[in-house]
Order: C-alpha cells, then sequence, then structure tokens
C-alpha cells in the first residue's frame, strides 16, 4: 500500500540501446515496461540525437549536453534497460 505522502512518478526516461532490438528478451522486457507504464499513466521522456519528446511536446535541443540536462528537468525518474556505452554515459550524467 502506498502512503499518501509518497511522491508519484508521472515522467519518467528510459535509458536502453538502440542495438538491443535483435534481442527477443530484450524488445519483450520493454515492450511489457512500455504497458504498465501506459496503465499507470505515466508519460516516457525519450530523446534523439536533438530532439527530446515530453508529454507529447517537443524540444529542439543542440547537443548532447543540453538534451541530457533537459532530459533531467523533464523526469522525476530513471529505468535502465540493457544497453552499452551510452546507456551508462546517461546513467552516470543522470547520477552526477
Amino acid at each position: 500500500m502506498v502512503s499518501p505522502s509518497a511522491k508519484r512518478f508521472t515522467n519518467i526516461r528510459v535509458f536502453d540501446d538502440t542495438n538491443y532490438g535483435k534481442y527477443r528478451k530484450f524488445v519483450e522486457a520493454a515492450t511489457h515496461l512500455d504497458k504498465v507504464l501506459a496503465e499507470r499513466k505515466i508519460h516516457l521522456v525519450y530523446g534523439g540525437d536533438i530532439i527530446e519528446k515530453t508529454n507529447d511536446e517537443e524540444l529542439v535541443v543542440s547537443g548532447m549536453q543540453e538534451r541530457l540536462t533537459t532530459m533531467l528537468h523533464h523526469a522525476d525518474a530513471f529505468i535502465a534497460l540493457p544497453g552499452g556505452f551510452g546507456t551508462l554515459e546517461g546513467i552516470f550524467t543522470m547520477a552526477s
């Protein structure tokens, strides 16, 4: 049971690897996570090289550092799926 004072996450940034699609188990896990978040009405904060999408709003950024900073300001929590060095970089940047 969740206490009334517990914080509810509404925006989550998921870090993953764009190459994990070749691994069926990773795709299944990511698909399941997506369904669970959608059922709980939690928005995904995600980004490509220069565009961030948060709650159906697109934000254009100038580079990787601004991209990570923007995600940090728009997400309440972070989840890491299997990935490579880019995933690790994102995790460590968010932690620091």
